[in-house]
């Protein structure tokens, strides 16, 4: 994917790249971010979490002879989820086991090419004591809903910085999405509270209007309206400076068939 979007050259500012994978911290994504794209994904591996700081301590002092590659191989969240699945298994069994469930077949192996499948006498205790896990593991709680699903966990949100990785969220069924300011991602977006954004628009009642006496006034104070009030607000509250900036044409924006540019608030954004 990396190579794909270098190669065609959508790498560079005004590109936001969302990754839907669940092991964000395990990509190399440096030729990507160089052009100034974007970048937001997910992590269902807390770095912090006490249970994964005691694993990586242990996978460090595995023997290289045996174990060759432990200490030069990062935490993968397959490995992870494989080693809480396990987790999730032998807490069910033994929940099966204080109960007193016998669930071994004796003897009497299944045929696994039988036609109809013969299901196992004990799949519906195994899967009731599978559905009643709590546990916590390397991809934080652990627990299910009553068809199956995984419920009540946390998947961390990272953006692609200059630096690495940084997580700024996270999101979880109840809270949904929780944005977490950071005081060194602020720092890192100085370079953006330090420079004017230009706010590209067209004027269109009620939203943009001019100031009846906006002839007096200079930058955005000749401006009114609804869209004028929310710049105001927002960058208040982000911290930024902007500049409204309307399109001389007037236009949203389309694209000429003949010479296949674009116009209006759309030419202005992709032309700059």
């Amino acid at each position: 994917m990396e190579a794909q979007v270098v190669t065609s050259g959508k790498n560079g500012r005004g590109y936001h790249y969302i990754l839907a994978n669940l092991g964000f911290s395990n990509m190399s994504l440096d030729r990507v971010t160089s052009g100034g794209a974007n970048i937001t994904g997910f992590q269902i591996i807390n770095p912090d979490s006490p249970i994964v700081q005691q694993f990586l301590q242990r996978w460090e002092r595995l023997d290289e002879r045996e174990f060759p590659e432990a200490k030069n191989t990062p935490l993968k969240y397959t490995s992870a989820l494989t080693h809480d699945a396990i987790l999730v298994i032998a807490e069910a069994f033994r929940y099966l086991r204080r109960q007193r469930v016998d669930v071994s077949r004796r003897g009497s192996a299944g045929d696994c090419l039988a036609n109809p499948a013969v299901p196992w006498s004990q799949g519906i205790d195994i899967e009731r004591a599978l559905k009643m896990v709590q546990v916590q593991g390397m991809t934080g709680n652990i627990q299910f809903d009553t068809f199956g699903r995984r419920s009540n966990y946390t998947i961390e949100v990272y953006e692609m910085k200059a630096a690495g990785p940084r997580k700024i969220g996270y999101w979880n069924e109840y809270e949904k999405f929780v944005y977490i300011m950071d005081p060194q991602v602020t720092n890192e977006s100085s370079s953006v509270e330090n420079r004017t954004i230009v706010v590209t628009t067209i004027m269109e009642a009620p939203y943009v209007m001019y100031k009846k006496n906006h002839m007096l006034m200079d930058g955005n104070d000749r401006y009114e309206g609804y869209c004028v009030d929310l710049a105001s607000e927002i960058a208040k509250h982000v911290g930024i400076r902007y500049k409204l900036s309307v399109v001389p044409d007037g236009k949203y924006g389309a694209r000429d068939p003949e010479t296949k540019t674009w116009n209006g608030m759309v030419g202005e954004l992709v032309y700059g």
